[in-house]
Parts: structure tokens; C-alpha cells; sequence
């Protein structure tokens, strides 16, 4: 059994082989970008079957977030910066309110980085 998901801009979604038949895994996405014509792919990089795919098939790969993994706690000292939540009018490197982080560093009055919860997160790339 496949399952895929296409979207409505010529990009693959999602990939589902049962696993008695993942040794085919490759020749069956290979069969799919074709049928489909697709020509982006989209996943999100816990899907180990489908983020193993688009490195195989995909060139181009960016994520538009980077997310850490929680396992320890630290405790950085970092006296000239403060974390605070960005304020509406805050000038984020020129992001709208919905791109910009709901959280900001700010060293000596200017922002210098910014960051954000999110709870799911994907690779977008273009197919070769």
C-alpha cells in the first residue's frame, strides 16, 4: 500500500509505503514524482521515510525554521542582551507581524535575533 498526498502546488506532501514493501521505497517515489509531475516536495523531518526520500531526490533543501532538541537546561549569563517578547512595533530585519518570532534579543537597543514556539516543522525543497 502508498499512500501519497499532493497539494495543489505541484508539491508531494506526504509518502506512505507499509513497511513490507519500504525496499521499494525508492523506485516507487522515483515512479511518483513522474506520475505526479511534481515539482516540490514537503515534508516535516520527523517522517523518517519521507525526509530520507527528499534527500535522495531533492535539490535545494531549506528549512525555515531550526528547532532544538530538549533534553538539558541552560543557564547563559549574557548581561548586555535581553530576551523579551516582541513588541508590535518592533522592527524585526524588516519581517511582517506573522514571519517575525514572538520573542526578540535586544543588545544595546537593537535587535539581533529572534525566535518563537512552534509545534510541528517541515523541509521544503524542489524536486531534481
Amino acid at each position: 500500500m502508498i499512500k501519497a498526498k499532493i497539494g495543489d502546488r505541484d508539491t508531494i506532501f506526504e509518502f506512505y509505503v507499509i513497511p513490507p514493501h519500504r525496499s521499494k521505497s525508492e523506485s516507487l517515489f522515483s515512479a511518483l514524482i513522474s506520475s505526479s509531475k511534481a515539482l516540490h516536495t514537503e515534508c516535516q523531518t520527523n517522517d523518517l521515510l519521507m525526509t530520507s526520500m527528499v534527500y535522495e531526490f531533492s535539490k535545494n533543501i531549506n528549512s525555515e525554521v531550526v528547532l532544538f532538541e530538549d533534553h538539558m537546561t541552560t543557564n547563559f549569563n549574557l548581561p548586555e542582551v535581553i530576551f523579551r517578547r516582541r513588541k508590535e512595533n518592533d522592527d524585526v530585519f524588516g519581517k511582517k507581524d506573522e514571519d517575525a518570532g514572538e520573542y526578540v534579543l535586544e543588545k544595546n537597543e537593537k535587535i539581533v535575533a529572534m525566535g518563537g514556539f512552534l509545534l510541528h516543522y517541515k523541509l521544503l525543497q524542489e524536486v531534481r
